[in-house]
């Protein structure tokens, strides 16, 4: 009985929750994430529920986007609703209909609403993933900060060209 249950349990739901409870955070899973999040090639979460891809980078993305699937449900709809999902599972419901029951809305509708989220809620990251951005960036910081050096050396020359009036009149009278 146990092992169906399991079974029911779309694979990314499960990976997210024990990524999401071990609050592990791996840096190369997030640059994995927005690196698809940029081409556009983030897959349907019902191609993740019966397993994930063979490849390694078919793996670190699935990985990636059951991990960011299971912050944002967390982030929408709060932490006990993961509670609340598995709760109704166990009291008999099929997975489909305790998460539609918990979150208000079926697995297609979450999977569509939560990829269209993710160009909103990266949307900064693609000014650091732009090289133009990058290198004009720190192109305009080294200017900004010759200017700033330019303008103190340019104030203390002032301010010894005044000391040396002062010192000069002393000297005339």
């Amino acid at each position: 009985m146990y092992r169906k249950a399991v079974k029911e349990i779309p694979l990314w739901f499960i990976e997210g929750i024990a990524i999401y409870l071990a609050e592990e955070w791996v840096p190369s899973r997030h640059e994995t994430l927005l690196k698809h999040i940029f081409s556009k090639s983030i897959l349907p979460l019902h191609e993740l529920a019966g397993g994930f891809p063979p490849s390694q980078a078919g793996a670190d993305l699935a990985y990636a986007q059951s991990q960011d699937a299971l912050r944002w449900l967390v982030d929408i709809k709060g932490r006990d609703a993961l509670f609340a999902i598995i709760s109704e599972f166990q009291a008999g419901s099929n997975f489909e209909t305790a998460f539609e029951n918990v979150i208000g809305w079926d697995l297609a509708t979450y999977d569509t609403l939560w990829r269209e989220s993710l160009a909103e809620r990266y949307r900064w990251a693609s000014l650091f993933s732009n090289s133009y951005f990058l290198w004009g960036g720190l192109g305009g910081l080294a200017l900004l900060g010759y200017l700033i050096c330019r303008n103190r050396r340019q104030r203390h020359l002032n301010k010894l060209a005044q000391q040396e009036e002062t010192v000069d009149a002393f000297f005339r009278t």
